[in-house]
């Protein structure tokens, strides 16, 4: 469950300082993610090491959830 992700399709739409101001302030790590952290929560859930993970949902939203 990714949460607002810094991308190419929405750069354009980040570049906007009030939105901006509004993440740093919402989100409790204070910035967009990155779609490298996704990458890494999937590489993590397709190894061997997940193996025993099953029906699970993962936030990986820098905490909006959490707040």
């Amino acid at each position: 469950a990714p949460g607002l992700l810094e991308t190419p399709m929405n750069t354009a739409y980040f570049q906007d300082e009030q939105f901006m101001q509004l993440v740093k302030r919402e989100l409790p790590v204070g910035r967009l993610g990155k779609p490298d952290e996704i990458a890494n929560v999937v590489l993590f859930l397709a190894s061997e090491k997940a193996s025993a993970i099953t029906g699970a949902v993962f936030p990986i939203d820098l905490g909006w959830t959490a707040r």
